[in-house]
């Protein structure tokens, strides 16, 4: 698959092989809201000639390197997703259940992020008489013993 087609995969929320404009701008639109109602609500400031450009060449460069930024940034992604797939130890419903802290069968962006901003820590499963370690960036350790 080429990278073109697994960004814009992963934007076509609707599984229908065509871009809505509320998919295309969920994608184009800053998280930080200030700047979303700026975009949002701007009004065209010129209209351009019937077959050109529609935006100045630095701000169509910008615009093509969100594009370039995207794409490549879900093909790194996938291909992380694809080696961690192949392996063994590897478990999608564990991996849920590892942020879901409540186990409410939800994850929060609270939860996501004291996993991940605090020092990152998981329990997982050793394979052998052990049921418990905890792997942080640094190491991995029993806390069986």
């Amino acid at each position: 698959m080429d990278e073109i087609h697994l960004a814009f995969e992963r934007m076509n929320q609707a599984e229908d092989g065509m871009l809505k404009y509320s998919e295309f701008s969920e994608t184009m639109m800053p998280q930080d809201q200030h700047y979303a109602r700026l975009l949002g609500t701007k009004k065209l400031q010129f209209m351009s000639r019937a077959g050109s450009c529609p935006f100045e060449n630095s701000t169509l460069i910008k615009y093509l390197h969100i594009w370039e930024m995207i794409i490549q940034n879900e093909k790194a992604a996938d291909s992380i997703r694809q080696r961690i797939s192949k392996k063994d130890n590897f478990d999608i419903r564990e991996a849920f259940a590892q942020l879901d802290m409540n186990q409410d069968q939800t994850i929060t962006l609270s939860e996501v992020r004291n996993k991940i901003d605090n020092p990152l820590v998981f329990v997982i499963s050793c394979g052998s008489s052990c049921s418990r370690w905890t792997a942080t960036l640094a190491a991995t350790t029993c806390k069986c013993s």
